[in-house]
């Protein structure tokens, strides 16, 4: 797949290279033929002691973009990752002990001796990097902790989440920038995440009081995703039956696409979940249900079998998924409306990470309007996205066109292969 990518500093960044013998030995430590266009921008910018705002799409090496230019300087103070997720903590967790770098965790999993160990091993200079979660920030120990052995790099990964998970639901990511300027030294701040629009760029760059950040931004372009849209239940108001048909066309797809990947099947609601769930394994596909409420431990049991099975379907909340590093994700099915485009966006991009051809489908009903205006409200910012998002699916316009505009870049080309571009499927 090749990489599109392009540099915007918010003024000329004057940044050079890292050189040729560093970038060999991050290829050697990442196991990589060469780094991409937008890892070594962010190496360079980091290593040469500035912000970057990054976006780039699911699968493109994010991880090892911010990590970079802590390997290259390890003496250099703490690296501290913020991840939305315990999940994404543990895959960050496990990377990062494989490139051979002292890591430590902190989230509300740890009993009060192992969170208190690990401060100790913070204070006295035994972690190189601590994955933590907003909330965890706000303990005075952890901030005196960190404030003490001095914090070098400061990741937010997965910013958009700042944008759509603060206010009343995670007010502890709107303080992460208070928690930054409060540090006796500031850290190199990277924000990075794979879609991020102009107006939350905006909300980014003035909650985490980015330094005239280096801005890195891939296509949001992923020619080897088909994104599909089936309006289902055109004449029907009966839920039974418009319940009947979204299940018809589920098997449809699952019989013509799924045979050589995995899938996720993602769900408005719990119940949603537990009921295709149900219809799948009826229909004798291995299908798992995933969703917050379950327990920790099976939870655990379902990430494995999908990290280490070829062939296997997930049917899921928007719980599942985020970060999960995957790449024979063939299909992606949204049983019903998703709540934004950025949201579709997200978890459409979990297919194909491997390049190869896969298939996105929505399976929406106009009634999945109301349900989903019953969520997010009936006014504000998320009911306007809501909005955009039905305009989106309806619209007789190249989908990658209209997410090219969404997310601020050039309308380009039609891609000659969606629902608009290609209707039969």
């Amino acid at each position: 797949m090749k990489d599109k990518m392009k540099i915007i500093p918010s003024v000329h960044s004057g940044v050079t290279e890292i050189t040729p013998d560093k970038q060999a030995l991050l290829c050697k430590l990442f196991h990589f033929k060469a780094l991409r266009p937008h890892q070594l921008a962010a190496v360079s910018a980091m290593h040469a002691g500035r912000d970057i705002l990054m976006t780039v799409n699911t699968g493109g090496g994010k991880s090892e973009a911010i990590l970079g230019a802590k390997l290259l300087n390890p003496e250099h103070g703490l690296h501290v990752q913020i991840e939305p997720l315990r999940a994404l903590q543990g895959d960050m967790r496990d990377r990062m002990a494989a490139l051979g770098i002292r890591v430590e965790v902190l989230n509300s999993d740890l009993s009060p001796l192992q969170f208190s160990t690990a401060l100790q091993k913070i204070k006295h200079g035994a972690v190189d990097c601590v994955l933590t979660t907003p909330e965890q920030l706000e303990k005075s120990a952890v901030f005196h902790a960190l404030n003490e052995i001095s914090v070098s790099f400061l990741a937010v990964d997965e910013c958009h989440c700042l944008v759509e998970w603060g206010g009343e639901f995670r007010p502890a990511y709107d303080r992460i920038g208070s928690f930054i300027q409060h540090l006796d030294s500031r850290p190199i701040v990277a924000a990075c995440t794979a879609t991020l629009t102009p107006d939350a760029e905006k909300k980014v760059r003035k909650s985490l009081h980015l330094r005239d950040p280096v801005r890195i931004c891939g296509s949001i372009d992923r020619p080897e995703i088909r994104q599909l849209a089936v309006e289902i239940g055109t004449d029907l108001t009966d839920r039974t039956l418009i319940r009947k048909e979204r299940f018809s066309r589920l098997k449809s797809v699952l019989k013509e696409y799924a045979k050589d990947g995995s899938v996720i099947v993602y769900c408005t609601s719990v119940t949603q979940t537990r009921e295709v769930t149900e219809w799948l394994q009826r229909k004798g596909f291995d299908a798992e249900p995933f969703y917050a409420a379950l327990p920790h431990a099976e939870k655990e049991r379902i990430r494995q079998r999908f990290r280490t099975e070829k062939r296997i379907i997930i049917v899921g909340t928007s719980a599942f998924g985020m970060g999960i590093d995957k790449s024979n994700i063939r299909l992606v099915v949204h049983m019903s409306m998703p709540l934004s485009i950025e949201d579709y966006w997200q978890k459409t991009g979990r297919a194909g990470r491997d390049g190869k051809k896969s298939i996105s489908l929505v399976l929406w009903h106009r009634l999945d309007f109301n349900i989903n205006a019953a969520i997010v409200g009936y006014s504000g910012k998320k009911y306007k996205k809501l909005q955009r998002l039905r305009d989106f699916l309806q619209c007789n316009q190249c989908f990658a066109q209209q997410l090219r505009n969404y997310f601020g870049q050039s309308e380009g080309k039609t891609c000659g292969r969606c629902s608009i571009c290609k209707p039969k499927f």
